[in-house]
């Protein structure tokens, strides 16, 4: 018989007679187990599990039968030898499904794969009329970029579940029918990119439980309806770049626990009902150059980074209910911090390890911040700036004493009730400018004195609009505050 047959379908019947009563048909082996099923009134045989009926595994399937009336009986030796099938019915070169027609005709050759890319609707924002893929359910497998795009009447994607291999990317995008994904469950591991963007009624990923693997870029972007993603918790290992955008009802993203490591950049900004990211607690590095954290207004803290030692570049903004930073309490190696717009964080203690920054700090614009004191160990900055300004709550740069070297411009602008530098008499060099504006009870900068009296300030001094504006020479001078 041919191989890959039907579940259930019949094999041949089993033949066995007595002249006295009946008898019955059982199995007492078969090789490889499992494969086939007799009816024991009947002797009929059929195919129990199909997988086992594969040439290439195993081109001969046998077994013993006994026939039996009473405690009399016989053995009838089964072997069903398999005839090796071509499987095979690929389409050389990409294909665009634009229409139900298309679809349908395309589906009637009955490939099994595709050497480039498939795409479902249109990259010319045009919604396509597709409402059903079901003949398309022989693909195995895409050489090239699996495209679902513009597709306004397409609910599901019945049709593409034996599909388990793509090659390149997989796109699901500007779908406004799409509610669910469950379709795609046959896809373990994705060897380019997974973005899935502006789907407006998909609320969940269900249908992507058995993705373990994605080898670049995973990108989830503007789904208005997205709730959860929970059905990434199988998923281990992103190779680069995570982005968690614009998601209005996404509250969590628990989906990514199995991750250990991101090689990439994370980001996670614009999610407006983000509650946590605890979803993250199991990571313990992340590669990429940037962290960013921003504009998710429900987002409350950082819980979920605990065990993350070392990154590059960190940016936290916007993030209107973000009340503290502790989730970084962990942090050991810090390049480069942004910490800006965030109305309720009162401190940075989770920066107390932290003893230099090669690529700059920026604090700016924290309504409530009123120390700096998780500063307290860093001696240098390095980068483009340090710059402290619009900290309405700030009263003193206590936490900067430690502070030696700043590589390029040191900043302190507009911190409405910031009353001294005296916190910065041990800086020794500022690599280019030193700007100092706005800041309207700034009366005394006598901490900088050490600074300019050793020439340490590499160009430009600029000091206006506070409340007092010595001279670069008044300080030296020791004329440096009312």
């Amino acid at each position: 018989m041919d191989e890959n047959p039907n579940s259930g379908q019949g094999i041949g019947t089993v033949m066995g007679s007595t002249s006295e009563g009946s008898v019955t048909f059982s199995i007492t082996e078969q090789n490889p187990a499992g494969a086939f099923s007799i009816d024991s009134a009947s002797g009929e045989l059929k195919v129990a599990d199909e997988t086992l009926f594969d040439f290439e595994t195993n081109p001969t399937i046998s077994g013993t039968v006994k026939v039996a009336n009473g405690t009399v009986s016989k053995n009838a030796s089964i072997t069903i030898t398999l005839n090796d099938v071509n499987e095979e019915n690929i389409f050389t070169g990409s294909i665009q499904l634009f229409t139900q027609t298309e679809v349908e005709t395309f589906g009637s050759n009955n490939y099994t794969a595709i050497t480039g890319t498939l795409l479902i609707g249109s990259l010319d924002n045009l919604n396509s009329q597709i409402t059903d893929l079901s003949s398309l359910n022989t693909l195995k497998s895409i050489g090239g970029q699996l495209n679902i795009i513009q597709n306004e009447r397409l609910a599901v994607l019945t049709g593409l579940q034996n599909i388990h291999t793509v090659a390149n990317d997989v796109n699901i995008a500007y779908n406004r029918g799409i509610h669910n994904l469950e379709s795609l469950s046959g896809l373990t591991t994705l060897h380019r990119q997974l973005t899935i963007n502006e789907n407006e009624l998909l609320e969940n990923f269900n249908g992507l439980q058995n993705l373990i693997e994605i080898d670049k870029d995973l990108r989830i972007w503007d789904n208005p309806a997205l709730k959860n993603i929970d059905a990434l918790t199988n998923l281990i290992s992103v190779g680069d770049k995570i982005t968690i955008s614009g998601n209005d009802l996404l509250q969590n993203i628990n989906g990514l626990q199995g991750l250990t490591s991101i090689e990439g950049d994370l980001e996670i900004t614009s999610n407006n009902a983000m509650l946590n990211i605890e979803g993250l607690q199991n990571i313990v590095t992340i590669n990429g150059f940037s962290v960013t954290i921003s504009n998710n207004d429900a987002l409350i803290n950082l819980n979920g980074l605990n065990n993350i030692t070392t990154l590059l570049v960190l940016t936290i903004s916007n993030n209107s209910s973000l009340e503290n930073v502790d989730g970084l309490l962990g942090l050991q190696n810090l390049h480069g911090l942004s910490i800006s717009d965030n109305p309720l964080i009162t401190n940075i203690e989770a920066f107390s390890n932290i003893t230099s920054f090669e690529s700059g700090v920026t604090i700016s614009h924290n309504e409530l911040l009123s120390s700096l004191s998780g500063l307290r160990n860093v001696l240098s900055v390095g980068g483009s700036r340090l710059e402290i300004s619009s900290n309405n709550s700030l009263e003193n740069l206590d936490g900067l004493q430690s502070l030696q070297n700043v590589g390029g411009t040191l900043y302190i602008i507009k911190n409405p009730l910031l009353s001294n530098m005296d916190s910065l008499e041990n800086l020794q060099t500022v690599g280019y400018k030193l700007y100092i504006w706005s800041n309207d009870a700034l009366t005394n900068l006598c901490g900088l004195r050490p600074l300019l009296l050793n020439n340490g300030l590499g160009d430009e001094y600029q000091v206006f609009a506070n409340a007092y504006n010595p001279s670069k020479q008044d300080i030296i001078d020791g004329n440096c505050s009312l």
